[in-house]
């Protein structure tokens, strides 16, 4: 049994009517449904919510800190499943952003970043912040990644923004925390020092024992090949189209 299926097991405990447990293992079953549909596990989709009630580093096991967080919520499973598919209803709206920065911020295989976009619309910020948030993220995450940093560096800002987020402060608050990680790692600095690499083309560089090939290239052909088009809202590129010739002198 995974981390979700314990965690059901202990929600149908709670409930004492037998209609209640058929309502919860009908809700969940689609709600299962639903995330097959769209190549996502139910453990996936229940990390990723653990993550916005309790946005930590932590490494406690997860089926630990699901009953944890269900019993400091004080809901009903009923209604603590009902904040599960509101995420994954947010899920699906980030999944239809179209625009030109959501798509390259779709390249980007991090589960602290889903939460970070669910959270925006959870919280209802504006059109007009939305927008500007999501720029935002690609300046934080192409940096991030030209200049060399783990998930794991980033970790903690990334929770800062989801606090920020749910307690709906400005895009300049979020703002001041990216800058605060950019100056505290030395971040646009190695930026720029990668773009300056004279072996930018040929370098290899390791993530644990994989050796990866140009390092820094992917990153800035996929910022190169969206900010080519006039259009703001292109069509997302598959991974395996962008040109290195577009870039090369």
């Amino acid at each position: 049994m995974n981390a979700t299926d314990i965690f059901k097991e202990e929600l149908l405990k709670e409930l004492a009517k037998e209609e209640d447990q058929k309502k919860l293992v009908s809700r969940w079953n689609a709600l299962s449904q639903k995330c097959s549909d769209n190549d996502l596990t139910m453990e996936t989709l229940f990390s990723w919510h653990l993550t916005y009630l309790n946005p930590v580093t932590s490494k406690e096991k997860m089926e630990k800190r699901l009953v944890t967080w269900f019993k400091n919520l004080n809901k009903t499973p009923l209604e603590y499943l009902k904040g599960v598919e509101d995420f994954y209803n947010a899920y699906c709206e980030v999944l239809e952003m179209q625009d030109r920065h959501a798509h390259l911020l779709s390249y980007k295989d991090d589960d602290h970043l889903c939460v970070i976009l669910c959270t925006i619309l959870l919280h209802r910020y504006s059109d007009q912040d939305i927008g500007a948030l999501k720029e935002l993220l690609v300046k934080f995450y192409y940096q991030d990644w030209v200049a060399g940093q783990t998930k794991n560096t980033r970790e903690q800002t990334c929770c800062n923004i989801i606090n920020a987020l749910k307690e709906k402060k400005s895009v300049e608050n979020i703002a001041s925390i990216v800058k605060k990680y950019f100056k505290d790692k030395n971040i646009t600095q190695r930026f720029k020092e990668n773009l300056q690499d004279s072996n930018l083309y040929t370098k290899f560089y390791f993530i644990g024992k994989s050796p990866k090939k140009n390092s820094w290239l992917k990153p800035i052909l996929i910022l190169v090949e969206y900010f080519m088009s006039d259009d703001s809202k292109p069509k997302r590129i598959e991974k395996n189209d962008f040109h290195v010739e577009h870039i090369l002198p």
